[in-house]
């Protein structure tokens, strides 16, 4: 027998086991009364929260607890099953995957078909499509949260959002504990602002669009590669982004400042605030629209009416004013809090290639 056909006949034996075990494992808590279920609620708290963050301080701490409760005289076989998987779980944060395979087999081989076993050699398998066969196969058997969120996360790097959004969202209803939601609940939030975008992505899009806070240089790779916006520049020719910040700054498509009225333009690798976003969208929107009027016009009809400006951080004379004011009633870009602007606050990726697409004639 090949290995290939080893591992998925282990597989399936595993599977297999998982149906009958779900019983004992709800019975953790009366075979456990003595500290062993608080044992291990406790690191299941530690531990997916690191799935957040994993900052070293916290990795030691919790490998500390590990160790304690595996001192402890406890001789329930699910118990000390489960908490060679969490051991496991923390082994792969800490980047250490023969230990964690070491105890992946161990909790198999003290409670065929335990929960978080199966979970970890989820997240055992490197090769995406093999692990979301292996999801698959086990929600055929047990829909639980646990596998839910391991889909999710594994429809996300698929980029498969929409299927990802559905995942996390069934996993959130299916578990109580806050501290699943806490910790995958960005990941949830990203797959949502991806659903509607395009699966063709190349992978270097998909890395920006995945940036909570995008550059100049970021954003003009979107333009330019991902989209048709700039081809009254560029003629569907490829172009640098250096070659592209410098025409569009002499164009004055690129803001004579950063969100101040005063200092240095822009470079092509700082970062984009919502204001440059705001002045270069708008811009776009008016050349793609051959009207150029659009840059003034708001903001004469309102000196001209004797108004002031309807967003309170953006004043009527600060250059960003038309801009602004366009790109929200053109429902390019929105007010985060229905009444502020917050111009010097990054843009997350996805974000900007949604605007991207709805200055588009």
């Amino acid at each position: 027998m090949n290995k290939l056909n080893l591992m998925f006949t282990c597989l399936a034996a595993f599977l297999l086991s998982l149906a009958s075990c779900q019983s004992m494992q709800k019975d953790l808590l009366l075979s456990t009364a003595e500290g062993g279920a608080s044992d291990l609620a406790e690191l299941e708290n530690l531990i997916v929260a690191l799935d957040r963050e994993a900052g070293q301080n916290e990795l030691r701490a919790a490998r500390a607890r590990v160790q304690e409760f595996e001192g402890r005289s406890i001789g329930d076989n699910l118990y000390k099953a489960f908490l060679a998987a969490w051991s496991g779980r923390l082994y792969l944060l800490e980047g250490r995957p023969l230990e964690a395979e070491r105890q992946a087999g161990l909790s198999r081989s003290l409670a065929p078909g335990n929960i978080q076993a199966l979970i970890l050699s989820i997240r055992l398998e490197r090769d995406t499509e093999k692990r979301l066969a292996m999801i698959r196969d086990a929600l055929r058997i047990e829909s639980s949260g646990e596998l839910n969120i391991e889909l999710g996360r594994t429809l996300l790097e698929l980029r498969q959002f929409p299927e990802a959004v559905a995942a996390f969202d069934t996993a959130f209803a299916q578990l109580k504990l806050e501290v699943y939601e806490s910790a995958y609940r960005g990941d949830r939030e990203r797959a949502w602002e991806f659903r509607n975008l395009d699966s063709g992505l190349s992978n270097a899009a998909a890395d920006i669009l995945a940036k909570p806070a995008i550059s100049w240089r970021d954003a003009l790779y979107l333009a330019g590669k991902e989209t048709e916006i700039l081809n009254f520049i560029t003629a569907g020719k490829d172009r640098n982004e250096e070659e592209l910040f410098r025409e569009l700054k002499d164009m004055l498509f690129i803001p004579p400042a950063q969100d101040a009225q005063t200092g240095p333009a822009p470079a092509v690798n700082d970062a984009m605030q919502r204001s440059g976003a705001a002045w270069f969208l708008w811009h776009l929107y008016a050349e793609l629209r051959h009207d150029r009027n659009l840059l003034s016009r708001r903001s004469n009809q309102y000196r001209s009416g004797g108004r002031n400006s309807p967003i309170p951080d953006v004043p009527l004379d600060s250059v960003y004013f038309d801009a602004v004011l366009g790109c929200i009633e053109r429902e390019i870009m929105a007010l985060p809090d229905g009444r502020n602007f917050r111009g010097g606050e990054g843009i997350r990726g996805a974000a900007f290639y949604d605007m991207l697409k709805k200055v588009q004639p």
